[in-house]
């Protein structure tokens, strides 16, 4: 009936899901769609077919189904969500991959400041970004065919404005997984960071402010990931801080609504405390606490937006201390012991986050309050007040 009827992908898919799970036709169930156009399968559903049967062993239909899907024509704004179900060793089998990855990395796509390739469509705590960069580059540094063709395209991006500052750091970063290119590499990339009335009259010639300075902020993100992993960098925090920071110029990445913890604002304050610029960091963070507010979440779901919210101020509080801002963490530690009810409200969602966690928590910040700390937060006062 799919093959015949393809809107039955809305309206009775996990009718179909459940019906094959039951029966444990998965093997069958991708023979039969191995049979269809792959342009008639939803790209959203195709993750999820993936992960039918998710703790068995890959049958050999599977991975065929995995290479008929990989010519969807739509598939590269997919990609990294089809991939991301697979396992590596499974992917080193399916060569159709393999192509799929290179001609997305080389499309003009992937050179443009707002690419659907490097946009960041899930995250993880830390402000983790889960995105396709790294397989990418573990690919070209290990692959010369596809290497050569990558060099190809990116000089080819390099003759076109819009597609420039792309070429040029995704050029360098790829360099820098060699150790010995790997400091002039990060050179480029620091120069294309800059602000156009730092650059040299050669960081110009190479790079545009625009959007995100001419970059993805998806890319950027997931870029400074792979630059925390680098050792011997020099002045690494200040070149992650402006990494991220760039990041966050992309209305595509943002800051207003996201959550924290789920942010790449979390990189970013991570990055300013090591640098030293921890004034900077302890303002975003009680930004954040002071815009916090999930209450709406609460109409429908009892509780829940409490359970957010305890969430997020646990760990803006705990972020505070772990950088020397005791009394800040503490006042919101002890602003949520104030309120009980928050607490007895939220517990149905999750029984981590308790009055006493906060309250050990609190104990734990007033001990490293002395006259250090006392003194460390009045000059940030005064500096926040000048």
């Amino acid at each position: 009936a799919f093959e015949k009827q393809p809107q039955l992908f809305n309206n009775s898919y996990y009718e179909m899901t459940r019906s094959v799970q039951s029966a444990k036709m998965q093997t069958e169930m991708y023979e039969r769609l191995i049979k269809m156009r792959p342009e008639v399968i939803p790209e959203y559903r195709i993750d999820e077919l993936l992960r039918i049967d998710r703790n068995s062993t890959f049958s050999d239909a599977k991975r065929k189904f995995i290479a008929h899907v990989l010519k969807h024509p739509r598939i590269h704004n997919q990609l990294y969500s089809l991939v991301r179900a697979v396992p590596s060793e499974e992917l080193q089998k399916i060569p159709e991959y393999r192509e799929a990855i290179v001609n997305a990395v080389c499309s003009d796509d992937a050179f443009q400041p707002q690419s659907t390739f490097w946009r960041v469509s899930s995250r993880s705590s830390g402000g983790t970004a889960i995105g396709p960069l790294d397989r990418v580059i573990e690919l070209l540094a290990s692959d010369e065919e596809a290497r050569e063709r990558f060099d190809k395209a990116a000089k080819e991006a390099q003759d076109k404005d819009v597609s420039k500052p792309t070429a040029l750091f995704l050029t360098a970063l790829v360099e820098a997984e060699d150790a010995d290119q790997r400091a002039e590499s990060l050179k480029t990339i620091r120069g294309l960071l800059k602000p156009d009335d730092e650059k040299s009259d050669d960081d110009k010639s190479e790079s545009r402010q625009g959007l995100a300075f001419g970059i993805s902020g998806g890319l950027l993100w997931q870029a400074g990931q792979r630059i925390e992993k680098y050792e011997d960098v020099d002045d690494k925090p200040m070149l992650l801080v402006d990494v991220y920071e760039a990041s966050t110029k992309d209305p595509g990445v943002g800051r207003s609504g996201d959550d924290l913890r789920y942010s790449v604002v979390n990189r970013l304050i991570d990055s300013y405390a090591k640098a030293g610029m921890t004034t900077k960091a302890r303002q975003y963070l009680l930004d954040a606490y002071e815009s916090t507010d999930h209450s709406d979440q609460n109409q429908y779901n009892p509780g829940y937006g409490d359970y957010q919210e305890l969430s997020t101020f646990f760990s803006i509080a705990n972020k505070l201390d772990q950088m020397g801002c005791p009394i800040d963490a503490m006042a919101i530690y002890r602003r949520a012991i104030s309120e009980p009810e928050k607490f007895e409200r939220a517990k149905n969602w999750g029984g981590s986050t308790t009055v006493t966690q906060f309250e050990k928590a609190a104990e734990k910040a007033a001990k490293k309050v002395d006259s250090t700390a006392a003194t460390a937060h009045l000059r940030r006062l005064i500096e926040r007040l000048a």
